[in-house]
């Protein structure tokens, strides 16, 4: 079998060379494939000559230099020292216990000795892989991504800023507790001197996206750009990102956090939760078209807390002699932006700018116009799930093998008629809120197991509120 196999294959190997339409080619390598049972990748190797048809029975390259004697002495060894590697091994390491061990199991040879003193680090390692146990191994990141992470430096010392300019940004979620499909995120970033804080919503945190909403918080800023503060995430570790910024004129400082060290980022993970989960909540946001309303609702959220917003910063810790420690904050709260009225370096442009904000603007009625906006928000997230939930029903009766007895009166569209009537108050300490009772979930006669897995209506994410700054009011 085996000789009738070399024949075809060398009949084979002149009619491929005889060949040269890719069609004619590729029907060759089919009927090889065929017959020989071979991956198509090594038949083209075999037919142009790159690979010899089969073994010839010898093992090819040179012999081992080490036996099965020279093997068990040095794996004896290796595990009376604890197992070391081969570069701590091989050399004087390795003659020190050799000695030894020929006390407690007799002499060796001169010429075994000689070839265990002459073995490589790198052979070490390669006669001993057998016996080593498959310990844990440390994730090493994706060539892409690192590439990226070299890029730029890592930063871990506190700040030190006496001028604003220097940001830290970072994206939250907004998935309602399930991070599965496209969601939106907010993005947002915090000045360092001067607490000013944009908040921007950005579909699925693609690197581009997020490159042109942090362009536009850019635009939006009262100080020139200087530096940028991120983590390792992928959003900002990309190409679109990194080498936008650092062709920027003039330059850009950029710099991220060390992998899982949240403390390194202190200042926008407050904002996180301040400025993102105390509006929104853990409200699951996954369509694309709240992306713009919410941004709408964003920009004047931001302004709102910028102009009228005050804030203690943090001007130092001190450890005392108990281990507790003391922190030291300014002694009056200031908003960002009288504490970047207050500087004499502000350039005459952006201090216009800022007291135009302030003449255009009241407290009281940008409140007014959040809530409207964030009304509208909540009322078409509303919809959009009234229409998939109707979708689903539609989906459901079409289906010949379900057996629809009743309709579940508390499904998603009952919950999603109630959500429309939730809202967010952005009014901190509100001493007014109603809280209505969500609508109870009221069961069919018709059991789960009538419904085929893939036509179950989705998980909901009802609205969630802390009851501490945000209140629901009847609509």
């Amino acid at each position: 079998m085996k000789e009738s196999l070399e024949d075809y294959t060398r009949v084979m190997r002149g009619r491929y060379a005889r060949r040269t339409g890719k069609q004619a080619r590729s029907a060759l390598l089919d009927e090889y494939c065929r017959s020989s049972g071979l991956e198509r990748k090594h038949v083209i190797k075999v037919l142009r000559g790159q690979r010899r048809r089969g073994a010839t029975g010898a093992a090819r390259g040179a012999g081992s230099t080490y036996g099965s004697e020279d093997i068990t002495v040095l794996k004896a060894v290796w595990l009376v020292a604890g197992q070391p590697c081969g570069k701590r091994l091989a050399g004087e390491m390795l003659r020190l216990w050799l000695a030894s061990w020929q006390k407690h199991h007799g002499a060796l040879s001169a010429e075994q000795i000689g070839r265990l003193a002459a073995i490589s680090p790198a052979q070490i390692d390669r006669v001993l892989a057998p016996y080593r146990s498959a310990g844990r191994r440390r994730r090493i990141a994706s060539s892409a991504l690192a590439a990226m992470q070299r890029e730029v430096a890592v930063r871990c010392e506190p700040w030190a800023e006496t001028a604003p300019g220097a940001l830290e940004i970072d994206t939250v979620a907004l998935c309602g507790g399930s991070m599965s499909g496209a969601i939106v995120w907010a993005l947002d970033a915090t000045d360092i001197h001067s607490g000013w804080t944009e908040v921007r919503a950005v579909w699925n945190r693609g690197g581009h996206a997020t490159r042109e909403r942090l362009s536009e918080i850019q635009t939006a800023l009262p100080f020139p750009l200087r530096k940028l503060d991120f983590d390792n995430g992928t959003e900002f570790l990309n190409a679109h990102f990194i080498t936008h910024f650092k062709a920027h004129e003039p330059k850009i400082e950029l710099s991220r956090s060390r992998p899982y060290r949240k403390n390194d980022n202190a200042h926008i993970e407050q904002k996180n939760y301040t400025h993102v989960r105390l509006l929104l909540g853990d409200d699951r946001f996954e369509h694309h078209d709240l992306v713009e309303p919410l941004n709408e609702a964003l920009r004047e959220w931001s302004l709102w807390n910028n102009l009228y917003g005050a804030q203690r910063r943090l001007l130092r810790k001190e450890r005392q002699a108990d281990g507790k420690v003391k922190r030291h904050h300014e002694s009056r709260a200031a908003t960002p932006c009288a504490r970047l009225l207050a500087r004499k370096d502000l350039s005459a442009e952006h201090r216009h700018k800022l007291r135009g904000l302030l003449e255009r603007h009241d407290p009281i009625e940008l409140k007014a116009s959040i809530e409207t906006k964030l009304k509208g928000v909540y009322a078409q997230r509303a919809r959009l799930l009234a229409e998939e939930q109707e979708e689903q029903t539609e989906a459901t009766a079409s289906t010949p093998t379900v057996q629809r007895k009743t309709t579940r009166p508390g499904g998603e569209g009952a919950r999603a008629a109630a959500c429309l009537g939730s809202v967010r108050s952005v009014a901190s300490g509100s001493q007014r809120s109603l809280h209505p009772s969500t609508p109870p979930r009221v069961r069919g006669e018709c059991a789960k197991e009538t419904l085929p897995r893939a036509l179950k209506p989705p998980k909901s994410h009802p609205p969630t509120v802390s009851s501490i700054v945000r209140h629901r009011t009847a609509s």
